[in-house]
């Protein structure tokens, strides 16, 4: 395990790279990580745009 990582730390982590691997389709990520749309859309909104994968909006 990975010390000095919160459980939030791990969540962004896990769901950055399923945006990437979904080229940031966001319906597509948010099935996969068994979201509804709009907690993956809120939780983005509070991270902030700095967050999201280069080149994804």
């Amino acid at each position: 395990m990975t010390q000095g990582w919160t459980l939030e730390d791990i969540e962004q982590a896990y769901i950055h790279h399923v945006l990437e691997v979904t080229s940031g389709n966001k319906i597509q990520a948010a099935r996969i990580l068994g979201l509804d749309r709009c907690t993956l859309y809120r939780n983005i909104a509070n991270w902030g745009n700095a967050f999201l994968p280069e080149g994804i909006h």
